[in-house]
């Protein structure tokens, strides 16, 4: 049912305001076909940075247990030291007390 044109405004574009209508419908199909592989994607993004947390830790202690023996081993620590500055600090919380 459309409307008497003379009630809107004198720049509407009747005819493109239905292809407007007409792409959105499709582009909601579209988006609810997406949804699901989008999700699975963003699933697995996080688990991947969960893996690759994990290894990071590993590493960072493996090179804090170099004790200054290896220079270019330290190179790397000071850096890592510099993105991990609470580790320590939130070890020492999550252990509890003997």
């Amino acid at each position: 049912m459309r409307a008497d044109i003379n009630f809107t405004r004198r720049g509407f574009d009747l005819a493109e305001f239905e292809k407007d209508v007409v792409l959105y419908g499709q582009l909601s199909q579209v988006r609810a076909r997406l949804a699901p592989l989008a999700q699975k994607v963003t699933q697995t993004a996080q688990i991947a940075g969960s893996d690759m947390m994990v290894t990071a830790d590993d590493v960072y202690e493996d090179i804090n247990r170099d004790n200054g023996e290896t220079a270019a081993v330290q190179a790397a620590r000071q850096q890592m030291k510099k993105r991990y500055p609470q580790r320590k600090t939130a070890e020492k919380k999550a252990k509890p007390s003997a």
